[in-house]
């Protein structure tokens, strides 16, 4: 019996899970304080950060149909026989994308934890944040189907957080504090002169827009998918961008002064107009919200390690499987061992600033990868007309050197002169990976000509 393919409302359902979620509880007050904690700057960055991330997505609808395999990029990246940079694609990914997402999630956790604890203890913050990844990594590997039943768990809370804060929004909102006219137009001066102030807040926007391209990684199971999957993408990232607008709007009405805006990592507890009950409500929302996307990251981005296993950019013993819960075992504490470096030497910021970094250095390396594709491969679909698809390509590039510029001003507006080894070390550490693809693959043919001479 076929599968059954799915239609566009189910996949704009799969992409608006995929994207909705603790990516936004961790980046809203970052991205307020990057744009100078103005409301009017921080709205527009959300709809510039949603606006831009479209070429990209596009261009990966043509070889997710023509090709319809797992591990996307990478897999196409080996298929043009780019093996280097496919193993360094995929490390990259692991080290500065996966793992920092996880890190990230952790480390907001548990900042909500020690909010209502009211403790700022920055040793406990991490010790915790470490404490609650192994014990959610230990339910994936060691319980029977954990997997499943955490994932539809996750499905039902989801929303609960953001649907919440608009409700009280309707109740305790007003337009007294950060969506005054006074507050709306501070030093908007400074902005029209110069839009430093917002290449940055829109780069840090690339985290909570992450996973509308969910449609591209299911194209072979999708009905009439050169038709579907563009629409999806459009129809999923302007319902992204209007909940997480709405979002914002709702916050910004309950929020008093900047202050509590900007402190949107302890949950609702620094907003004075709400009640006490409210905000507690709001943080275990969030912390089971929290609980299920650290879940989901270990499931799902486990995956990748495993692939390249299979592929043999790792070694056999990340092959490994779970005798009770079938997970990849092996995987899943490489990425969590990555994760608990991150957690102990990084705050949720510096981490955000190794994602975007990652990510534009990534979709940079997949443009050029599509590109290719599409002028040499006899299989691949065309689903554009050759003006648009360059079209596409062009603002490609164009929002990955914004980002890559937003990234870098990033590290440099939130790291201090006693830790600019930090970033210095992961740039280094990204470039580092090209020479020893080489030197892996160089050591591999020699081992195959040699075991050919000797049989």
């Amino acid at each position: 019996m076929k599968n059954k393919k799915m239609g566009f409302w189910t996949v704009l359902a799969l992409t608006l899970t995929a994207t909705i979620g603790s990516s936004l509880l961790v980046t809203f007050n970052q991205v307020f304080m990057m744009v100078g904690n103005n409301p009017l700057l921080m709205i527009l960055a959300w709809i510039i950060g949603g606006i831009i991330i479209l070429p990209e997505t596009f261009l990966m609808v043509e070889p997710a149909i023509s090709f319809q395999e797992n591990g996307t990029t990478y897999s196409w990246l080996r298929r043009a026989n780019w093996k280097v940079m496919s193993f360094w694609f995929g490390w990259v990914l692991t080290l500065f994308v996966s793992a920092t997402a996880i890190a990230s999630s952790c480390l907001a956790l548990s900042t909500i934890i020690m909010s209502m604890a009211k403790s700022d203890n920055i040793y406990l913050l991490k010790t915790i944040s470490v404490l609650i990844l192994l014990l959610i990594g230990g339910t994936q590997i060691f319980l029977k189907n954990s997997s499943q039943i955490s994932q539809i768990v996750f499905l039902v809370i989801k929303a609960l957080p953001i649907l919440f804060v608009m409700i009280l929004a309707l109740i305790y909102g007003s337009t007294d504090g950060l969506l005054s006219n006074k507050e709306m137009n501070q030093g908007l001066g400074q902005a029209y002169i110069s839009s430093s102030l917002l290449i940055p807040a829109i780069t840090m926007t690339m985290f909570s827009y992450s996973g509308t391209e969910v449609p591209t990684y299911v194209a072979g199971e999708i009905k009439n998918p050169e038709k579907t999957t563009p629409k999806v993408i459009i129809c999923g990232v302007i319902v992204v961008i209007s909940i997480y607008l709405i979002y914002g709007i709702a916050l910004l009405s309950l929020a008093s002064s900047g202050d509590e805006m900007a402190n949107g990592n302890q949950g609702l507890l620094a907003f004075s107009k709400l009640p006490y009950w409210a905000k507690m409500t709001f943080n275990i929302l969030a912390i089971l919200l929290f609980i299920g996307s650290i879940n989901a990251f270990l499931l799902y981005q486990t995956r990748l390690i495993y692939k390249m296993a299979e592929e043999k950019d790792l070694s056999k013993p990340f092959l490994k499987t779970s005798k009770w819960s079938n997970q990849p075992y092996m995987a899943m504490l490489l990425l969590m061992g990555c994760a608990i470096v991150y957690i102990i030497f990084n705050q949720i910021v510096e981490l955000l600033a190794y994602f975007s970094l990652a990510v534009s250095a990534l979709k940079i390396l997949m443009t050029t990868n599509v590109v290719y594709l599409r002028l040499k491969e006899t299989s691949y679909k065309k689903v554009y007309k050759n003006w648009l698809f360059w079209i596409f390509v062009t603002f490609a590039y164009l929002t990955c050197i914004l980002t890559l510029i937003g990234s870098m001003m990033l590290m440099l507006s939130t790291t201090s002169m006693t830790d600019i080894w930090k970033p210095i070390l992961v740039i280094l550490f990204v470039i580092l990976i090209v020479p020893i693809g080489f030197l892996k693959f160089y050591l591999q043919e020699k081992y195959l000509k040699k075991e050919s001479i000797e049989s």
